[in-house]
């Protein structure tokens, strides 16, 4: 299995090869997971965004003039990300090369973003992982695989987030299938 690092290079381009799965990527899901998760921020209304394995930084023009923190553990993904944002023009996007399951920002975010990234944390990491990402959120977007067949890569876990997110003290606001494909765009908010 190629590490993150050795797949920043080519992720998400025409690069990889022309393939009916990149298509789908680029052409029908990501605009798709775009449009979903802006519809949710513009319901949320959040004055500070935490994105938690941004990648490339696919997700960046929702970002707008919010501040933002993203974090990568991949400093190849965090290249490619960081030249977008000088491309695009990005200023409110702060960058960061940290590891999900040692995730210390030293602030809480209004709203946390994770887009296919925890299904990536082994069994016997996941809980470290989703409890830093509720220290450091009131509220989070977490859009996963929710069904075995659905995953495509190597290196993947189904985890149960709705479990997850509740021992942290989150609860579930709501969770919506994302159309034509095997996953769930899941809004948890911290209890009061």
């Amino acid at each position: 299995m190629k590490t993150w690092d050795e797949r920043a290079k080519n992720y998400l381009t025409w690069k990889e090869g022309v393939s009916p799965q990149l298509i789908k990527r680029n052409l029908v899901y990501t605009p798709l997971l775009k449009m979903l998760i802006a519809r949710k921020l513009r319901e949320i209304q959040p004055q500070t965004i935490l994105e938690v394995g941004c990648g490339t930084g696919r997700l960046f023009s929702l970002y707008k003039d919010k501040p933002t923190t993203c974090v990568d553990s991949s400093e190849k993904m965090l290249v490619r990300a960081r030249r977008l944002c000088k491309r695009k023009g990005y200023t409110n996007i702060r960058l960061l090369k940290m590891d999900i399951c040692e995730l210390r920002l030293g602030r809480c975010y209004d709203v946390a973003i994770s887009s296919n990234v925890l299904l990536h944390i082994s069994p016997d990491k996941i809980h470290e992982a989703v409890r830093r990402i509720c220290k450091h959120a009131s509220e989070v977007i977490c859009v996963e695989w929710v069904e075995e067949d659905g995953v495509d890569v190597g290196n993947c876990y189904l985890h149960d987030y709705v479990g997850l997110f509740n021992e942290q003290g989150f609860r579930m606001v709501d969770a919506r299938s994302v159309p034509f494909e095997k996953q769930r765009m899941y809004h948890f908010s911290k209890e009061e």
